[in-house]
């Protein structure tokens, strides 16, 4: 005899004992993620260069060749952007001459990140923009840290966003990749290299850093869930 309330039931059961833990990601907050610190006033920008060895960007560092700059401004001059993804203000790195590569990097001193899980995956998402009053952009890459060594990245010209818009670009550090990293530190950097022919500034901007974690259910859990599974199916066929 079919009981199909049952098979609905079954179905329900399944989706959640065994789809929930595979879906289910955790937000990782990440220091002065919306660059809001320091405060600026409207109009206010550089806070540090590669030659002072500081960005002035609470929480971030500073690195690469000379001559570069990095800060952060108040979005109160719509010819800047319209709107940002989050917050008052934006950051932003600038590589001056063709071929330089220049990083933000979250202080190690500051870096609340927790150590690399080697069951889990994690995503970073990092809106980059292109001034609309401030042009060309550079190339700028988002990457993935473990003990300081790139492990994830990914790269974006910036010169393809809208001028006065910004864009999400995402790069993801697969459970897989993960499994040989567990306990290592993780980190973030944002590296943006001119790729302009001549020695033009290349700025880009940045706002909105988010960085997301999915837990991978253990071999021997996804045993139970399978188990557990197959006892449903067959008190179902028995029905």
């Amino acid at each position: 005899m079919r009981h199909p309330a049952k098979l609905v039931l079954c179905t329900a059961a399944l989706a959640v004992i065994g789809l929930s833990p595979l879906a289910k990601a955790d937000f990782l907050p990440v220091p002065n993620f919306s660059f809001e610190a320091p405060t600026q006033a409207g109009g206010s920008g550089d806070l540090g260069s590669v030659t002072g060895g500081t960005s002035g960007i609470t929480d971030w560092n500073l690195s690469g060749a000379f001559t570069a700059s990095a800060g952060v401004f108040a979005n109160d001059s719509p010819n800047q952007f319209t709107t940002l993804p989050d917050g008052r203000q934006f950051a932003f790195i600038d590589a001056w001459r063709s071929g330089d590569q220049t990083s933000l990097t979250l202080d190690p001193a500051a870096n609340s990140l927790p150590a690399i899980d080697s069951t889990a995956s994690y995503t970073l998402t990092v809106a980059i923009g292109q001034r609309a009053d401030y042009q060309p952009a550079g190339s700028v890459a988002i990457q993935l840290l473990a003990d300081g060594n790139v492990v994830s990245s990914n790269t974006l010209n910036a010169n393809t966003i809208t001028p006065g818009a910004f864009t999400d670009l995402s790069t993801t550090l697969t459970a897989a990749q993960a499994a040989t990293l567990g306990g290592q530190q993780l980190s973030i950097r944002i590296v943006d290299t001119n790729t302009s022919a001549t020695n033009d500034k290349n700025e880009v901007a940045l706002d909105n850093v988010r960085l997301f974690t999915t837990a991978v259910p253990e071999p021997a859990s996804l045993g139970v869930l399978l188990i557990g599974a197959a006892g449903l199916l067959t008190k179902r066929r028995r029905a």
